[in-house]
């Protein structure tokens, strides 16, 4: 599992970009694959397109205005993760085709894998170090459970959705044009779900089994959400050219309710896998704060 982070400069213009850029990204991150880096295509979707991607893209915070420069990320994921360079260079080389009709410039890129330091990998756009990262997965190693008599109190966890939730039914979704307001079990399963397929040595570092699912009585706890400062409801273009618009959910999200071990290290680690559909274009990412 590795973070390739951007920084890069956009042109100036009139007209805003969309509020959620994951869609955007998302496009130009696989056109540079595809242009530049095709060989790394079959480590991204090693079980085809309508399966989990061994990529996510991070984009910036939903609604953040994004002027001249502004910054994203890349998740790599299972065997892709071990080929950073090749999507950082195919980057650099799809950034002289612009973005969404601007040009675009990278002026930064670092890398880091879980739990990691971030390292500088490029700068003014040039390549400054190619030897940082190591490529063994040491950091399963250090994922390690918390004791059982730090994780029995009842925990107040507050997930900060930095980008449009879509977790639900498919059918339910498309009639109601709502995200449904998902329960602690909802969460749990959906990154239980993407970290057997996406990481799998982690999952059984966590005893995350194949069969293991969150206890029913997390179906009962719902998201409380802050008075001051409520998550809410969205419509993001996911195609604006054919008028397609998607629903999901950003802000804040709370959930009480007495946590084990492996509970609190889903929603640790869930901060790196996303939550939900739609995660390869950028959905489903958020911040686990302190409430």
């Amino acid at each position: 599992m590795r973070m390739i982070a951007v920084e890069a400069a956009l042109e100036a213009a009139a007209e805003p970009l969309p509020p959620h850029l994951g869609g955007i990204l998302h496009g130009f991150v696989e056109r540079a694959l595809l242009n530049h880096a095709h060989s790394l295509m079959p480590a991204i979707r090693p079980e085809g397109s309508d399966e989990y991607a061994n990529l996510a893209i991070e984009p910036p915070p939903y609604g953040q205005p994004v002027e001249t420069r502004f910054r994203f990320g890349c998740l790599l994921f299972g065997d892709a993760s071990a080929s950073w360079r090749l999507l950082v260079r195919a980057i650099l080389k799809q950034a002289g085709f612009g973005l969404n009709k601007r040009a675009l410039s990278i002026r930064q890129v670092w890398v880091c894998q879980a739990g990691g330091l971030l390292e500088a990998v490029v700068s003014d756009g040039q390549f400054i170090d190619e030897s940082c990262s190591s490529e063994s997965p040491a950091w399963v190693k250090h994922a390690k459970l918390r004791p059982p008599d730090e994780a029995k109190a009842l925990h107040a966890c507050c997930l900060e959705f930095r980008s449009p939730l879509l977790l639900g039914s498919r059918g339910r979704i498309r009639r109601d044009r709502q995200v449904p307001w998902p329960t602690l079990k909802s969460v749990l399963d959906s990154i239980a779900k993407r970290m057997r397929a996406l990481e799998p040595e982690l999952a059984n570092a966590l005893a995350i089994s194949s069969d293991w699912c969150a206890d029913e009585r997390f179906e009962q706890v719902d998201a409380l959400t802050p008075a001051a400062s409520p998550a809410q409801q969205v419509q993001w273009p996911y195609a604006i050219h054919r008028g397609i618009f998607k629903p999901g959910i950003v802000g804040k999200l709370i959930f009480v309710a007495p946590l084990g071990p492996v509970e609190l290290a889903l929603l640790e680690w869930g901060q790196w896998l996303g939550v939900g559909q739609q995660t390869t274009m950028g959905c489903g990412r958020y911040v686990l704060r302190p409430s």
